[in-house]
């Protein structure tokens, strides 16, 4: 008989963080003997906030804030989670304490299988097949190109019918060069706009 379990999405890239809750149906597949997730329905969408940074560092008690307020918003029991994944991406991913985040999150979800990732290869395709897997199907002579575009990369991903045939990663995005609000005058660079400009 199906079980009804929870399963939690969470994204940390260099702009923004947020969440997805699901629920699904976790059963037996009569035919491989193997366990399938079913009728999978998102239950909680967060809203975008930005990345905290403090320093060149991730704001790690402002970023647990946002997770248990999400938990508590989503009515999310943590030792009920059956699994999900955590992407940490684009400069977030390079800062010194992005592990940190990875062990907060497993601390909270001890008996869950929590996936982790800052390959942006692997934030390449997740992006082709969340954008335009059913479009490259339903096309299945036509290459495709996604162009995921961030605040510190932007992911790109060839396929074609469905499959991924070849991923990259540019350091091109919105976050590189900061400036002062209304002026032109320059607050930071990141390491890889200074050497562009030097």
């Amino acid at each position: 008989m199906p079980a009804e379990v929870t399963l939690l999405g969470l994204d940390f890239g260099t702009t923004t963080s947020s969440a997805v809750v699901a629920s699904a149906q976790l059963a037996q597949n009569s035919v491989t003997g193997r366990s399938d997730l079913t009728d999978i329905r998102e239950s909680f969408r967060s809203p975008l906030v930005f990345t905290p940074f403090e320093d060149d560092l991730i704001d790690e008690s402002q970023l647990a804030r946002y997770l248990d307020e999400w938990l508590a918003a989503g009515d999310v029991d943590s030792e009920k989670v059956f699994g999900g994944g955590a992407l940490v991406t684009g400069l977030a991913a390079q800062r010194e304490n992005a592990p940190a985040v990875v062990r907060m999150i497993r601390q909270r979800f001890k008996n869950a299988l929590i996936a982790t990732a800052d390959d942006p290869r692997l934030e390449a395709w997740l992006a082709f097949m969340g954008s335009c897997a059913k479009l490259s199907y339903a096309c299945p002579e036509v290459p495709i190109v996604n162009l995921d575009v961030g605040g510190g990369t932007t992911n790109v991903a060839v396929g074609q019918n469905g499959i991924v045939s070849r991923t990259g990663c540019l350091y091109v995005g919105a976050r590189h060069i900061q400036v002062e609000p209304g002026s032109y005058q320059i607050s930071w660079l990141s390491d890889y706009a200074f050497d562009l400009f030097a």
